[in-house]
C-alpha cells in the first residue's frame, strides 16, 4: 500500500508538471469537459456562490473547502452594493443567500455585484425551486451576464424537469450547467488546477 501511495504521487507530480489536470470518475471527466469548453478559464480557485436556498449553499461550501478551493470573502465595497440590492435578512457574506422569494431581477443584481468584486475568480448561481421562482427567466437574466464578463459562471439548477429549459438557456449562452452544486464545484476545481498547471509551463 505504502509502494502504491509512493507511487500515485509521483503520477500527481508528472501530470501538474505537464499541464495535466487529473479527474478521479467518469462524471466528474463530462463535468470538466463541459466547463472548459466554454472558453473561460479562471484565474484562480476563488468561488463566489450566489443562492436562493441556504442548505444547497453550504453543501457547495462544503465541498469546495474539502476539495481546497477558496470560498472568497468579498470586498467591502461588494457588501454595501448587495445591501442596496438585497433584503435586509441575506446572508451578508459570501455564499450570497437571496432568500427564498428571490425574483430573477434580484438573482442577477447580487450575481452581477460578485461578478465585479476584484477578490472573485468565478461564480457558482444555485437555484432551487419554490413558489416565486422563475428559473427560465432567472437563467435568461444570468446568461445576459455572461457577455459582459470574462469570468466563468457556472449555474446549478436544482430541481430536474422544471428547470430544464433554464438549462438550456445556459448551453446556448455557453454557460456549464449542472444538477447538483457538488458537480459545479467539482468542475469549477479541476478546471482550476488545469489553469494553474498550464501557468507553471510557461
Amino acid at each position: 500500500t505504502g509502494a502504491m501511495a509512493s507511487e500515485d504521487s509521483i503520477y500527481d507530480a508528472v501530470f501538474k508538471r505537464a499541464g495535466i489536470s487529473r479527474v478521479y470518475n467518469i462524471g466528474n471527466i463530462f463535468d470538466f469537459t463541459d466547463l472548459i469548453g466554454r472558453k473561460r478559464a479562471p484565474r484562480g480557485s476563488g468561488l463566489a456562490i450566489v443562492t436562493n436556498a441556504g442548505g444547497p449553499g453550504v453543501m457547495a461550501t462544503d465541498t469546495l473547502i474539502s476539495l481546497g478551493g477558496d470560498l472568497v470573502q468579498l470586498s467591502a465595497e461588494t457588501i454595501e452594493k448587495l445591501n442596496e440590492k438585497l433584503p435586509p435578512y441575506w446572508s451578508h457574506g459570501n455564499p450570497v443567500d437571496v432568500l427564498g422569494d428571490a425574483t430573477p431581477d434580484r438573482v442577477a443584481a447580487a450575481t452581477e455585484i460578485v461578478l465585479q468584486d476584484r477578490n472573485v475568480d468565478a461564480v457558482l448561481v444555485i437555484l432551487t425551486p419554490q413558489a416565486m421562482t422563475q428559473p427560465t427567466k432567472t437563467a435568461t437574466e444570468i446568461a445576459k451576464l455572461a457577455d459582459n464578463s470574462t469570468k466563468p459562471i457556472l449555474a446549478a439548477w436544482l430541481g430536474g424537469e422544471s428547470m430544464r429549459n433554464g438549462s438550456q438557456v445556459f448551453n446556448q449562452a455557453g454557460i456549464a450547467a449542472y444538477d447538483t452544486p457538488e458537480q459545479a464545484i467539482r468542475a469549477f476545481m479541476t478546471l482550476s488546477t488545469y489553469s494553474k498547471n498550464l501557468e507553471m509551463l510557461f
